[in-house]
């Protein structure tokens, strides 16, 4: 009943306004038409170009700025302070397994050179050793400084093992004592 109401009421609108949109809509259509027609087709294209040239640099401008990177907190040249750097290395490393191999490379690295320094052993040793698992004799700061044995796990467990590790550190550099043999 709806249905044959609303197409009675279209067809009303559309053959009783006819002349009405014949004359607003059609004509002014079928006039541009034969505008473009007869103008010379290079002309045409150079105004749909220019017509597309200026949408383009208008989409272009109001597009919003690039979100900056991780990488890009402070300026091209401008020095990241060890401590900030290893700060934030360790917030990420809570949750992510990159930066938790990251922090082992780099907490590897730092005791690799404090035992090289104070044993005047050459870092290829202890590298080897390392690689080995001949050191360290405590088989929790090994997973620590083996990047491929650091579990993901749960972040409590991970920072209080980062913690215990650091102060075991920390004392073989103060002791000199680099291994718990």
């Amino acid at each position: 009943m709806w249905t044959l109401l609303a197409a009675g009421c279209g067809a009303t609108l559309t053959l009783g306004l006819r002349g009405v949109l014949k004359g607003l809509v059609a004509d002014p259509l079928m006039r541009l038409w034969w505008l473009i027609d007869s103008l010379p087709q290079g002309l045409v294209w150079l105004a749909m170009g220019a017509v597309g040239a200026a949408l383009a640099l208008r989409t272009w401008l109001r597009m919003p700025a690039p979100r900056r990177g991780r990488r890009e907190f402070l300026a091209k040249g401008e020095a990241v302070p060890q401590l900030a750097a290893l700060a934030a290395l360790i917030r990420r490393a809570e949750y992510s397994g990159a930066a938790r191999r990251r922090l082992a490379s780099r907490l590897a690295r730092l005791a690799v050179g404090m035992r090289s320094h104070a044993e005047a052993l050459p870092p290829q040793h202890i590298w080897t050793e390392l690689r080995q698992g001949r050191w360290p004799s405590d088989p929790e700061l090994r997973t620590l400084f083996s990047p491929r044995r650091v579990p993901l796990g749960r972040p409590e467990g991970y920072l209080n093992a980062l913690e215990k590790g650091v102060a075991r550190l920390q004392r073989m550099s103060e002791r000199r004592e680099f291994d718990y043999r």
